[in-house]
């Protein structure tokens, strides 16, 4: 048939069986691959434990997400935001927040397990979009000893899915595109991007 055109396979089919194609880097995503974390209830609970309406803690984290993510609002602007809301200035806003995040969050033990079996075999960091306030509770479970590298969006000051963030990670990973795996729990943050 003239007009067939064989279907190009995925890049990890194209690698098998080649030296020059081998897998170096793991990179993992953090939120609901490793580590899931109930933000509504987190942000109810903080907020009810600091005297907010719930409804302002929540608002505040969808209008300001970006900024968030990118670091521009850090721990003193956001407790400074929520004192300035009305919170209970005579509270530890840090310690409450710390006490609800660690009651609303649930590690993927099996996959941690894995990941420490792979480190030595492979590269093993994470890329990860997360608020300051989240490293809080990260650091809290000393989740970041896991990997060989971390790749924080509030400390990076870049976001998925920007390229240059993927490029960062393999610059550190010291990988080729075709060496590293990414795994994320969003398909258009893990689909091949031109980087």
């Amino acid at each position: 048939n003239k007009n067939f055109q064989p279907r190009r396979p995925s890049w990890s089919a194209r690698c098998f069986g080649f030296a020059k194609c081998m897998i170096k880097t793991l990179i993992f995503d953090i939120g609901k691959v490793v580590m899931t974390t109930d933000f509504p209830t987190l942000y109810s609970n903080f907020a009810k434990r600091v005297g907010l309406e719930p409804e302002i803690v929540s608002t505040y984290h969808k209008q300001n997400i970006d900024a968030i993510m990118l670091g521009q609002i850090d721990l003193a602007k956001f407790w400074t935001d929520m004192i300035s809301f009305g919170a209970n200035l005579h509270i530890n806003m840090q310690q409450v927040w710390i006490e609800e995040g660690l009651k609303n969050r649930t590690t993927n033990h099996e996959l941690l397990t894995a990941i420490n079996n792979w480190r030595g075999k492979y590269l093993v960091g994470t890329l990860t979009n997360v608020s300051q306030t989240r490293v809080l509770l990260d650091e809290q479970n000393n989740l970041y000893s896991n990997f060989d590298f971390c790749l924080l969006s509030c400390r990076e000051h870049l976001q998925k899915p920007d390229p240059k963030f993927y490029q960062l990670a393999l610059k550190v990973g010291g990988s080729l595109p075709e060496q590293a795996i990414f795994i994320d729990d969003k398909k258009n943050s893990s689909q091949q991007r031109e980087i």
